[in-house]
């Protein structure tokens, strides 16, 4: 198991490079709310930053509210690792969970919503489309109630 887990942390370190190199991307499907997410929620993860650079959690609370909701490629992807780094007791992503959410709910009243399918046309997708933004609409009025379904969890965690 400790073998497993150092090559776990090696593979996060990796992939969290990769995330610091492209600091535009905070999708959850390309760039940091992903990696930034399932290094959370690895035990013991406390991977140490690079001298210098920013918090994942101070990354993802900068990310700017866009308008393709999307759970893939959009913000209720990137509002999945601040809940998650928020549910751990990180006090900047609580910050910004909560002011991204409220952007996040004015943004479906003005454009109601916006997949990230090409010419944004309607899809059922997932990851892509329509039932991903209901979904995490859903998770972020109830969180305690509706699991991840980006990191496959269960209700209780």
């Amino acid at each position: 198991a400790a073998r497993h887990t150092g090559v776990a942390h090696a593979l996060l370190r990796a992939a969290l490079r990769g995330a610091g190199a492209a600091p535009a991307d905070t999708s959850w499907a390309d760039g940091l709310a992903g990696v930034a997410a399932a290094a959370a929620r690895l035990p013991a993860a406390h991977l140490p930053p690079r001298p210098g650079a920013p918090r994942p959690a101070e990354r993802l609370a900068d990310a700017e509210v866009r308008p393709d909701l999307s759970l893939g490629q959009g913000t209720l992807g990137t509002l999945e690792a601040l809940a998650v780094l928020a549910g751990q007791g990180d006090a900047t992503a609580a910050e910004a969970l909560n002011r991204r959410s409220g952007q996040v709910l004015a943004l479906v009243e003005a454009q109601s919503h916006r997949c990230a399918t090409p010419d944004h046309v309607p899809s059922p997708g997932l990851l892509t489309g329509l039932s991903g933004i209901g979904y995490g609409l859903l998770r972020l009025a109830r969180p305690e109630h509706v699991p991840s379904v980006l990191l496959l969890g269960h209700p209780g965690h």
